[in-house]
C-alpha cells in the first residue's frame, strides 16, 4: 500500500466491525491449526473427529467473517471515494 493511501486511511473513521477483522482472522487461523495438529495426532485428543469438527467449523466461520468484513469495508470506502465530487473512477 502506498504511503498516500495509508495517510488517507489513517484519518477516516471506520465502522466498528472493522476492528474485529484482525482478531477474527487470527483466532480462526489458530483454531484451524489446532484442528490440524489434532488430525495429525500431534495433539492426542479423543475422539479425534469430534474435536476436529468442533474446531474447523468455528475457525472457518471466523476466517470467513474476517474476510467478508474486510472486503465490505474496502468496497464502501471505494464507493464513497467515487461518489465524492471530483472523485476518481
Amino acid at each position: 500500500m502506498s504511503p498516500r493511501a495509508v495517510r488517507r486511511m489513517a484519518n477516516k473513521p471506520f465502522h466498528p466491525a472493522v476492528k474485529l477483522v484482525r482478531p477474527s482472522l487470527i483466532l480462526g487461523a489458530v483454531l484451524m491449526v489446532v484442528a490440524g495438529l489434532i488430525y495429525r495426532d500431534i495433539l492426542p485428543l479423543m475422539p479425534k473427529a469430534v474435536w476436529v469438527i468442533c474446531l474447523i467449523a468455528p475457525g472457518g466461520g471466523l476466517m470467513l467473517f474476517g474476510v467478508t468484513v474486510h472486503m465490505a469495508a474496502r468496497a464502501v470506502e471505494r464507493l464513497s471515494e467515487i461518489n465524492k465530487p471530483g472523485g476518481s473512477a
